[in-house]
């Protein structure tokens, strides 16, 4: 009978390979953090899974590949390395958000996932492998990149259902603290540190500065948040 969920306890440390492999009545999965390491193919076509939520440090080859009814993945700050299509073919994800915390996408990882329409890759990826995100839906509208993968944008990595892929909807973003001169915040030290075409998702004022001047972030349309410590 479909209905129930595998939830892991404090106690378990890993998850075998194959274990819940082909399993037709999970419907969801929620694996903690003391779990380090989900084994090959350990909730491989487990068809009616809904939702996936995952703070383990490592997702092996095939984890959850063919979860075509998931469309919930909650990938926690405490994943490291996400391994070789782990969710290929999970159909339903719509929305991907990669923590800074993942250092590793690997082959395939979300190959042939044609219902994503947005993708955020977290700051401290340093590899992607090829056709990682391979066959995303003809609707993706923004895939947001750490401009450390500047470079990636236009490879073997990244296409839509129809092979295609406008440059367009790459967003690049760094994260930046604002240093100035004497105690001081002005506009000359802001557009300084400004990178061309490049969003500043978290921008943090240094705590050594007492004063930001007039229109110090005039016109920057590219500034998503701005953190003003008490020292200001």
């Amino acid at each position: 009978t479909v209905g129930y969920g595998v939830e892991t306890t404090d106690n378990i440390i890993s998850i075998a390979a194959s274990i819940f492999s082909n399993n037709t009545n999970v419907i969801s999965v929620a694996i903690g953090k003391s779990v380090l390491t989900i084994g090959e193919e350990a909730f491989n076509a487990c068809s009616n899974v809904e939702s996936i939520s995952i703070m383990s440090k490592t997702i092996e080859t095939k984890a959850f590949y063919n979860n075509i009814a998931a469309t919930s993945l909650i990938i926690g700050e405490s994943v490291e390395s996400i391994g070789q299509a782990s969710f290929s073919g999970c159909i339903g994800l719509k929305t991907i958000i990669i923590p800074d915390s993942v250092i590793t996408i690997g082959l395939s990882a979300f190959y042939d996932c044609n219902g994503i329409t947005s993708l955020y890759i977290g700051s401290g990826v340093t590899t992607i492998e090829d056709s990682a995100f391979k066959r995303l839906s003809n609707d993706l509208t923004q895939i947001a990149l750490p401009y450390s993968l500047f470079s990636y944008a236009n490879n073997n990595k990244f296409t839509k259902i129809d092979n295609t892929l406008d440059s367009t909807v790459f967003k690049f973003y760094e994260s930046r603290i604002f240093t100035g001169t004497n105690g001081t915040l002005s506009s000359s030290d802001v557009n300084g540190q400004m990178i061309a075409d490049v969003a500043i998702y978290y921008g943090t004022i240094s705590d050594t500065r007492h004063k930001i001047n007039a229109n110090a972030f005039t016109t920057n349309a590219k500034l998503y948040s701005i953190v003003i410590p008490p020292s200001v």
